[in-house]
């Protein structure tokens, strides 16, 4: 359930305090939890990062607290020169700390328009035409990646860490 469902707070005012945010911090991060409903995870992406020249970035499946730190602590600091940013294909530490390693997945838009994944960021840029995301999709307390879409953990892009034989490189 998204802040807007939760809160009651009209699309406007909505609008009016994640551009506040962006104003002040150059990007939000929007969840979408899924409260009661047990067919979807939760998930929680950026806005404002593609005004900067960056895709925008989303974590599927992770607690929203994780999620929003996790989002937070990358744009900050790969922002600020601290962090290489994510590119699609590579395997990178959790940038919080977490021995949990992340896998960093181009969305594919069919997916992610399929699924209202970035609604309010598709809505504040004015439509999908050129738009860009990662996913970064997390490890289970193993530091296995997911090898397919799961429940928890939607796949919004080719899982390109699984080799043709069918096992993780």
């Amino acid at each position: 359930m998204c802040i807007q469902c939760s809160t009651g707070v009209s699309t406007r005012t909505l609008r009016r305090q994640l551009e506040r945010v962006i104003q002040k911090s150059g990007w939000a991060c929007q969840s979408v939890l899924a409260g009661n409903n047990p067919n979807s995870p939760n998930w929680v992406y950026t806005i404002g990062l593609e005004d900067l020249g960056r895709p925008e970035m989303i974590v599927v499946g992770y607690s929203a607290p994780e999620s929003h730190a996790m989002l937070n602590d990358w744009a900050k600091r790969a922002l600020g020169g601290d962090l290489q940013w994510p590119e699609a294909g590579e395997i990178v530490g959790h940038s919080c700390g977490s021995a949990r390693r992340v896998a960093v997945v181009e969305v594919d838009f069919g997916l992610a328009a399929a699924g209202e994944w970035f609604n309010l960021a598709l809505a504040r840029r004015g439509g999908s035409g050129g738009f860009q995301a990662l996913q970064l999709v997390w490890s289970d307390a193993f530091g296995q990646l997911p090898s397919v879409t799961t429940f928890e953990q939607p796949l919004l892009g080719e899982p390109w860490w699984i080799a043709s034989s069918g096992t993780e490189n």
